[in-house]
C-alpha cells in the first residue's frame, strides 16, 4: 500500500486536532516553527506532506510527545483507511 492524498488529509486533520487540544492558533504554531501561517494551514488541509522530522518538530512545538502522538496517529489512520465491515443481521437474502 502506498501513501496517497487521503492519507495526507487524515494526518493533517489529526495534527489540527492536536493543535486545537493544546489551545494554539495556526499563527502561534507558525511562530514557534519559524514558518509562515500558510505552512501550517497547508499541511492541516492535507495539501502538503509532513515528513518525519517535521512531525517531530511540530510535536515539540506543541509540547507533545512525538512517540505517543505518533502511535495514536497510526491507530487513527488504520481505522480511517480500513473501516470495520458492516455486521450481518442474521437475515438471508431473498431468492
Amino acid at each position: 500500500m502506498w501513501i496517497g492524498p487521503d492519507d495526507h488529509k487524515i494526518v493533517g486533520r489529526q495534527l489540527r486536532r492536536y493543535r486545537l487540544l493544546r489551545g494554539v492558533t495556526q499563527d502561534e504554531l507558525a511562530l514557534r516553527l519559524r514558518k509562515p501561517q500558510s505552512f501550517v494551514s497547508s499541511y492541516e488541509r492535507g495539501q502538503r506532506r509532513v515528513d518525519f522530522v517535521e512531525f517531530v518538530t511540530i510535536m515539540r512545538a506543541l509540547r507533545m510527545d512525538p512517540v505517543e502522538v505518533g502511535t495514536m496517529l497510526l491507530d487513527h489512520i488504520d481505522k480511517e483507511l480500513d473501516p470495520p465491515k458492516p455486521q450481518s443481521r442474521g437475515r438471508k437474502p431473498a431468492g
